[in-house]
């Protein structure tokens, strides 16, 4: 591929109405080139014409971009991408260009290339495409797809068809479908309603438990009415010490016995922190051997911890020394706001539990079906099974379903709604999987997750039946649709269309007299009618074209045969005509002209300013910009009136 040095940095802004067109021939020399096209290069159209198109190439296009564009040409299709060119000097500019094969007697004799200025944006993602290109991270997009490859006729077959199985197959599966749907809706409602009443009741229970939890909390807690001081354990001490006025309640069992005999049996709990724990300094709680809980610490795992270290309450269940406790510990703090220990009360409701659990394990859902809990916890706790037909307590955090999903984890998250998942009951020796529904509600005031759930196959199985008695019906149907569209698309689609493509080919190629079929009043004829509207529209304008042309070049024979120096610019200055005594004129004067302006040749007068031949040449730019009318004046020239 051929380089093209040297390059600058600077971009030439193309103007909206600039249009640049080329031509070439087979191997891609260029033929023609228009006005716009050396304007904005730079070139002549003599260093131009004969040269590879590539002469405008730039270093920063890809290989791959001219290999798409050529093959894509050689295929006998259009192309449109975005390129960056090469100016004569080393500038560049970013052209939209559009290129085609030219036609002629049926035959490509060339190719033809129509650019225009692209939008910033379109300039942005080009470069940073083409970068990547170069550097290796990725490819040109392509175009040429399996499914772009086939016919027209195949790709509406192939559409229709699949549009007749998707309807036919919606139709065949809407009785079955809506029975299953009804049926499933129904059982699912009702599995929803358990679990809604499960878990309502749980909430009942922990709502009535952490009400009176509350309550006795705020009554042990003001009870002590005089400041509480702590002091660091000093000595060989284990226990800090903990002052109510001056009484030092470690080990002092009075006030929380008293509290736990008039509340009824509520155990209450004073601690002292030392550092970071709290420790029990006087108790009511007792531990599985019925000891007191002296000088035991909190724990920095329990809930209750971190909210005591930020000075908050903490209200909640807690299992303590093998028994279940609603729990209230309140933060005690100094006259700093500094939390210096806690008070602590706790309903034993294990008994009131036992019983909550073996009313839930009593629901039944369907056949097989039944209602269970796990803890929502973080960390080790997380998935254990709180209530359970046959494992309660046994931790399934990390069980899976047949397809390897653990979806006891996607429970936990999911907290509340409904899952469905795959199961095969290993323990009971199935050896293929069900799916199972399972809905799902949250009990934050526990942080459980409670479930309910059955097989699908126990909602669904009257709807199935329905389903493979229309299957038959609907597959013949299916085969007689697609037969019928296919005939009608090739018929009333396909053929037409091809004679209009057959048609613009013969317009591409010159040919303004194609017989146009257009009394269909469709889409197909709107098209065909359109067609035909082109060909006379462009046929006119060809011809006018011509006219037009031909009268121009008798003006033009006629200037040139005329003995006075004749030139014509345009608005611009630029000379776009000069006669031959114009151009005989100016070559026995141009050693003056060469004088004020080292760079006049007359050989390159025609496409050049007409200010080089003055002085001033701004000047006499101005004026020419100026004139609104016939002006007669004398103008020194070369030193010549």
């Amino acid at each position: 591929m051929r380089t093209n040095l040297p390059v600058t940095q600077n971009e030439v802004q193309l103007r909206t109405d600039t249009l640049i067109v080329s031509k070439t021939d087979l191997k891609g020399q260029i033929t023609y080139v228009n006005k716009d096209f050396l304007e904005v290069s730079g070139f002549t159209e003599a260093e131009l014409i004969g040269q590879p198109h590539n002469i405008v190439r730039h270093p920063d296009m890809p290989v791959e971009a001219f290999q798409d564009l050529w093959d894509t040409l050689k295929a006998g299709r259009p192309w449109t991408g975005y390129v960056k060119n090469r100016c004569k000097n080393g500038d560049y500019y970013w052209v939209l260009a559009n290129a085609t094969p030219i036609y002629e007697g049926g035959q490509v004799t060339g190719y033809m290339s129509v650019r225009h200025k692209p939008t910033t944006e379109q300039v942005r993602q080009a470069e940073a495409l083409y970068a990547a290109i170069r550097e290796g991270r990725a490819k040109l997009p392509k175009n040429d797809s399996r499914l772009g490859r086939l016919s027209l006729a195949t790709k509406l077959t192939l559409g229709a068809s699949l549009a007749i199985i998707a309807v036919m197959m919606a139709a065949l599966l809407l009785v079955g479908q809506r029975a299953q749907r009804t049926l499933e809706e129904h059982s699912t409602a009702q599995l929803a309603e358990q679990v809604r009443y499960v878990a309502a009741s749980i909430q009942a229970a922990a709502a009535a438990l952490q009400s009176e939890a509350e309550r006795m909390g705020g009554i042990f807690h003001l009870s002590f009415s005089e400041p509480i001081t702590v002091s660091p354990a000093a000595g060989g001490e284990k226990l800090p010490t903990l002052r109510h006025g001056k009484t030092v309640m470690n080990g002092r069992f009075g006030e929380v016995d008293r509290f736990t005999a008039a509340s009824g049996g509520a155990v209450a709990t004073l601690f002292a922190r030392d550092g970071e724990e709290f420790w029990r300094v006087t108790t009511s709680l007792k531990k599985e051997n019925g000891e007191r809980a002296m000088g035991t610490p909190l724990g920095k795992a329990h809930p209750a911890f971190a909210k005591l270290m930020n000075g908050e309450r903490y209200v909640g269940k807690a299992v303590l020394f093998g028994r279940d406790y609603y729990t209230a510990y309140t933060p005690i703090k100094n006259n700093d706001g500094e939390v210096i220990g806690a008070t602590f009360i706790g309903l034993d409701f294990t008994d009131q539990l036992k019983v909550l659990k073996e009313k839930i394990r009593a629901v039944k859902i369907g056949k097989t079906g039944y209602i269970y809990a796990l803890d929502a916890r973080p960390g080790e706790s997380a998935g254990t099974l709180t209530i359970h037909p046959a494992k309660e307590g046994k931790n399934i955090i990390d069980a899976k379903d047949a397809s390897g999903r653990a979806f006891i984890r996607e429970i936990i998250e999911k907290k509340e709604g409904t899952i469905v998942y795959p199961w095969r009951n290993e323990e009971l020796g199935e050896t293929s999987a069900r799916d199972k529904i399972v809905v799902i509600e949250s009990v934050p005031e526990w942080n459980w997750v409670v479930g309910g759930g059955t097989y699908l196959d126990e909602f669904n199985q009257a709807s199935r039946d329905v389903v493979a008695w229309l299957a038959v019906a609907s597959l013949i149907a299916i085969a007689a649709l697609i037969a019928l569209i296919s005939w009608l698309m090739r018929r009333l689609v396909v053929r037409p269309l091809e004679e209009v493509d057959n048609v613009f080919n013969q317009i591409a190629q010159g040919n303004y007299r194609n017989q146009i079929p257009a009394g269909r009043l469709d889409e197909i004829g709107v098209l065909q009618q359109g067609l035909q509207k082109m060909q006379i529209k462009l046929g006119f304008d060809l011809a006018d074209a011509k006219r037009q042309a031909d009268e121009m070049t008798r003006v033009k024979i006629a200037l040139d045969c005329v003995g006075m120096p004749v030139r014509i610019a345009n608005p611009q200055g630029v000379v776009i005509y000069a006669n031959k005594a114009m151009l005989e004129t100016l070559q026995r004067i141009e050693p003056v002209l060469k004088q004020g302006n080292p760079a006049f040749s007359v050989g390159t007068f025609v496409g050049s300013s007409i200010g080089n031949l003055y002085s001033d040449p701004q000047a006499a730019l101005t004026r020419l910009a100026a004139l609104s009318a016939t002006v007669q004046t004398e103008m020194e020239i070369g030193g010549r009136i």
